[in-house]
């Protein structure tokens, strides 16, 4: 029995590792353990991810801490899928946005950050409020149908609640800037010297100045006799989309 314990054990480890843990081995533990026959269901996959999620910000909360921020980078790059990836993309944001109606108070808080001008150039441009739910229901699948409204959540969630950032200004710039300068001389053992980075613009973004600091005390700390400059430039977005993601 201490044996079979173990594996238990060994096999719930891997599966808040990612692994897959069947509904039956549960059941026949639960019987095991004197708990009855247990009201189980299999959890598909992209549901298990959110659970996992959710676990986690529990255990931090265990761990002492307030809860846990995820974070979706560069969410503007749905914006180059097909239009049914896209549809697809629009549901999954609205699953991690909206709260977990079996734990109201989560202590997990999802965050997206996009362009500014993705409302513009995807939602509006490529009609995607109309054009997307008409490729999910051409699709007849139940599937595809039951994406539908949550995909018309998910591009509610980006039209209605963005927030443009506030530009720093120079007080916040200062302080990141000693913040940044002190992270790179304890992380390299060095003393790094004041550098001029980005003229200081309104039009300039943190990411830039922070770039372009980090990016200049690397290179005097390998060449302290060398003067770096730093650029922005501003690339265009390529909203050109990937039909080789597009599905049968």
């Amino acid at each position: 029995m201490q044996t079979a314990d173990a594996e238990f054990a060994e096999a719930i480890v891997r599966f808040w590792s990612g692994d897959p843990l069947g509904v039956a081995v549960l059941r026949r533990q639960a019987r095991e353990a004197g708990l009855g026959r247990p009201e189980l269901r299999p959890v598909p996959a992209r549901e298990l991810a959110r659970q996992r999620i959710r676990f986690l910000a529990r255990l931090l909360v265990a761990a002492g801490e307030a809860g846990w921020v995820l974070l979706f980078d560069e969410v503007e790059l749905i914006g180059r899928y097909s239009p049914l990836q896209r549809g697809r993309a629009y549901a999954e944001l609205a699953g991690w946005l909206r709260a977990d109606p079996g734990d109201p108070g989560s202590p997990l808080v999802s965050v997206l950050a996009m362009t500014d001008d993705y409302d513009a150039a995807v939602l509006t441009e490529k009609d995607d409020r109309t054009r997307i739910p008409e490729k999910l229901r051409a699709k007849q699948t139940p599937e595809y149908a039951a994406l539908v409204a949550g995909a018309a959540e998910g591009m509610r969630a980006i039209e209605r609640e963005m927030r443009l950032l506030t530009p720093p200004d120079d007080a916040e710039l200062a302080r990141a800037y000693r913040q940044l300068k002190a992270l790179h001389a304890e992380s390299f053992g060095w003393d790094p010297p004041d550098v001029t980075g980005l003229q200081r613009l309104g039009a300039t973004r943190m990411r830039q100045y922070v770039r372009a600091w980090i990016n200049e005390w690397d290179l005097l700390r390998l060449d302290p006799s060398f003067t770096p400059t730093t650029e922005a430039v501003e690339l265009p977005t390529s909203w050109t989309e990937l039909p080789e993601l597009d599905e049968n």
